[in-house]
């Protein structure tokens, strides 16, 4: 009763939120009843009650206002000054007077269950003054009633077309829907109605009102016939009124209630694997309602089940196998429903079996890589495994899975790409590895990629270590390259400020000749291309000189200097106020004419990286004031004397 009395609170609060009092008005033996209904009671209120016939002015019907009764003492309710003895709505009315509560908010509840009281006791209602009974009235005819304030004639609250002698108006939308073995029955709230009162077959089911229930900002209200037997029925819903009357019965609804109660659980399962086979067995039921069994088996830890029997079990049936596929491992769930004759099945606790997983995921497809300086991106196309863990990627320099490969990520990564960093000169070749791992830890085959980091570093410069002329034609030599893989050489020749590549394809070997037209000293240099094409600086330079260009008068005396037993060099047949540039070219042994600082001097010029005990060979170059380009002869010096 406490619930009931906290919904209608909550109800005719929210009933009467736009206005402070609402007026509610039925026909009862011939008679019209009036009551209206206020959040809070006023001891100090009196009002009138007014009525109209159709489009008639409004008239009053009450012969004096209507108040709240007389207020005597709760001791006074046994005397000769209880105005209504064996009155025992009056009794509780007095005795709510007389008992004042001690705060604001058990006051204002305790107001509020003597209003709701006045709900189902219109004698209560007339002690407290919101009730109004119109005899008056004529059978059959309808009519319009308004409250007021007696004292003010204020306008309060209006009900509208009240039709004497007739029910009042019954509840819409009435629907019913089966839900197991329960019907629902749905229907619109109607705020004239506190409660309602549901019919099965004609007979009243509810042992309380059925109150509406507030969701959001609206009202719904239903009504839930439990544990019904498979059958037809029929149902109608009432509204009560706030005098306790019933209102016409809604329209009918019909519906036909199936069995929908499962049979027993079926128990004593048992699961056991054999290889590839998962054996369950269980206790046959003795549910007379039983036809059979359904075998139902999850792959995702009972997320989902699917049923894995193409035919029903027969109730006699106390064993199944499942045949496992080679690729399906994991654990797996199994339940098993007992089926009825009306389909309702009843599922068991579910049972599981782990199925070790020893198949390998396929070897990863498409292993590809694009290389930048200092960087490798390894891209694959994704496994479709379900139970995939990732993959490993391997890096090394030789094809040696067993010394040479190292592991990139010791956690399997989920990507399908890979970013291998490196300093931006590396130019190494790498052999790249990757593998799929499942959640079982199983392998699959490594996919294999050789990569060839780009060379950005140009090889070494060459040393030249011959120029040789004889006979018309150059001979030069160098020492090989042996740091970088070179793919050849080029040779380039310079004369008066001219340069020029002499060979038209690369040179693989460390010489070269050529046949020498022109006159003069040539001096030569060479490069190296490795296989990136990446070209070395210039070697060091050697000249040659022709006879040609010699001039007779310029001579170059090579003598050794006493003291010192260094070579001594003195020019003749030049002044040197006649010349603007000078070069001196020196040759040791075999190894071709090198240019060394020089200037002409009238005592001679010292050659200090001349050593005793060696052979030399020098020639000058000339370039007079008048830009006339002038060589001296070859001169061979034994720095043995």
């Amino acid at each position: 009763m406490k619930n009931i009395v906290f919904s209608l609170i909550v109800l005719f609060s929210l009933t009467l939120n736009a206005q402070e009092i609402k007026l509610f008005g039925a026909s009862s033996n011939g008679k019209i009843q009036l009551k209206w209904m206020s959040k809070k009671l006023n001891a100090q209120a009196s009002y009138d009650v007014l009525r109209s016939e159709g489009n008639s002015n409004w008239q009053k019907v009450n012969s004096s206002p209507i108040v709240e009764s007389v207020v005597i003492t709760e001791g006074e309710l046994k005397s000769s000054k209880n105005p209504f003895p064996k009155d025992k709505s009056y009794e509780l009315y007095i005795k709510h007077k007389s008992n004042k509560e001690k705060t604001p908010n058990k006051q204002a509840f305790a107001d509020y269950q003597l209003i709701l009281g006045a709900i189902f006791d219109n004698q209560l209602a007339k002690h407290l003054g919101i009730y109004f009974e119109d005899a008056t009235v004529v059978s059959g005819k309808t009519y319009h009633y308004k409250l007021v304030d007696a004292k003010t004639q204020k306008e309060l609250s209006v009900v509208n077309a009240i039709k004497v002698d007739e029910a009042a108006a019954a509840p819409e939308r009435l629907a019913s829907n089966q839900e197991k073995q329960d019907v629902k029955l749905t229907w619109k709230n109607n705020e004239d109605f506190f409660g309602y009162n549901a019919y099965r077959n004609g007979t009243k089911i509810n042992d309380e009102p059925i109150l509406a229930n507030l969701e959001g900002n609206n009202y719904t209200v239903f009504y839930v016939d439990s544990n019904i037997f498979a059958g037809s029925y029929s149902y109608t819903i009432k509204g009560i009124t706030f005098f306790g009357s019933e209102s016409k019965p809604s329209d009918e609804v019909k519906i036909s209630v199936k069995d929908a109660t499962p049979p027993s659980v079926v128990k004593g399962i048992k699961i056991e694997r054999k290889e590839r086979d998962v054996q369950l067995t269980w206790l046959a039921t003795n549910d007379k309602e039983s036809v059979g069994y359904n075998i139902h088996r999850s792959e995702d830890n009972g997320k989902t089940f699917k049923k894995i029997n193409t035919q029903s079990l027969g109730v006699k049936e106390a064993k199944f196998v499942d045949h496992l596929d080679v690729k399906e491992a994991g654990t797996f769930l199994y339940y098993i429903e007992n089926v009825d004759t009306s389909n309702n099945g009843k599922m068991s606790n579910p049972v599981s079996v782990l199925v070790p997983d020893h198949f390998a995921p396929t070897k990863p497809a498409d292993f590809s890589s694009k290389v930048q300086p200092g960087k490798v991106t390894l891209a694959w196309k994704a496994n479709t495994e379900k139970d995939l863990a990732g993959y490993r990627i391997y890096r090394g320099l030789k094809d040696d899975d067993e010394n040479e490969m190292l592991l990139l990520n010791v956690t399997p990564q989920k990507e399908t790409t890979y970013v291998d960093t490196f300093n931006e000169k590396a130019g190494t070749k790498f052999i790249y590895k990757i593998l799929a791992i499942d959640q079982s830890f199983n392998e699959s085959e490594k996919a294999i990629l050789w990569v060839q980091l780009p060379d950005v570093i140009p090889p070494q410069a060459p040393v030249l270590k011959e120029a040789n002329y004889e006979s018309g034609r150059v001979l030069l030599k160098w020492d090989e390259v042996l740091t970088d893989k070179i793919a050849g050489y080029n040779v380039f020749r310079m004369q008066n400020n001219r340069e020029e590549k002499v060979n038209a394809e690369l040179i693989k070997t460390n010489s070269f000749s050529e046949t020498l037209t022109q006159k003069g000293i040539v001096e030569y240099y060479v490069k190296a291309i490795d296989s990136a094409q990446l070209v070395s600086k210039p070697s060091n330079k050697m000249a040659i000189t022709t006879a040609s260009s010699v001039a007779t008068q310029l001579q170059l005396l090579v003598t050794q200097e006493t003291r010192s037993k260094k070579v001594n060099l003195k020019v003749e047949g030049i002044k040197p106020e006649e010349v603007q540039e000078v070069k001196l070219f020196k040759r040791t042994g075999k190894s071709g004419f090198v240019g060394v600082p020089f200037k002409i001097m009238a005592d001679g010029f010292i050659d200090e990286a001349s050593k005793e005990g060696e052979i030399y060979e020098y020639y000058l170059e000339v370039l007079t004031v008048d830009d006339v380009r002038l060589k001296s002869e070859k001169v061979i010096f034994n720095n043995h004397q």
